[in-house]
């Protein structure tokens, strides 16, 4: 089953400034795939501007993820 199934879903043209559940200003970009661990990635993983998403990738797959609570959203096709 799909684990964002039992969610709400959140859909946006654009990364979100704020987190839609808890108000937090911090939203990650998820990044998907094999990442090479750079000192840029590890700083931007570190300063919560990057959250790793898997090796896996669909077309509804999350864009963005708030590091506070951790919900994911969705960008709006």
């Amino acid at each position: 089953m799909d684990k964002y199934l039992q969610e709400e879903r959140f859909e946006f043209e654009d990364k979100p400034s704020v987190c839609p559940v808890c108000h937090s200003k911090r939203i990650a970009n998820i990044l998907y795939g094999l990442p090479a661990y750079t000192v840029d990635l590890r700083k931007a993983l570190a300063e919560g501007r990057v959250t790793l998403g898997g090796c896996c990738i669909d077309d509804d797959s999350p864009r963005w993820q708030c590091v506070d609570c951790r919900r994911v959203f969705f960008i709006k096709h």
